[in-house]
């Protein structure tokens, strides 16, 4: 874990100049992983796109990790998808050529992609949304 940590770090550092370019006019995607939602049943009432597949958050719950973090980030240009897993990921980015890639984490599962400023672990709960994307993103 310490070693993907450094990994994505490193990562980071290198990309972090061509991040801040695209930040500023290049096309964004934010990455969630959907165990962030609020509820994982069905009073979540984000839709399910199966041809991605990504959740469409419906800004059903106001303390939704996912909901602070989709208002957040769309007003300033990102897309955003939330995934079941890294398996996904390959085939959004060849649906559209983005220029800056954030992802958040999925349980160790190691993605690489082509180019990210940070890496956000929404999964450990330890920093809101707000804070971490704020801090990161915008």
């Amino acid at each position: 874990m310490l070693e993907d940590f450094l990994g994505i770090q490193a990562l980071n550092v290198m990309n972090r100049e061509r991040f801040n370019a695209a930040k500023k006019g290049g096309r964004k995607v934010l990455l969630l992983p959907h165990c962030s939602r609020k509820y994982i049943d069905s009073r979540c009432k984000a839709i399910f796109d199966p041809s991605i597949p990504t959740y469409i958050c419906q800004h059903c719950s106001p303390d939704c990790l996912i909901n602070q973090a989709v208002t957040l980030v769309e007003e300033r240009g990102y897309d955003v998808y939330v995934i079941l897993g890294g398996s996904c990921v390959p085939k959004i980015l060849a649906s559209r050529r983005y220029e800056a890639v954030v992802g958040g984490v999925w349980n160790r599962t190691h993605v690489r992609l082509s180019s990210y400023e940070a890496v956000w672990d929404p999964c450990s709960r330890s920093s809101t949304p707000k804070e971490w994307l704020r801090k990161h993103l915008v």
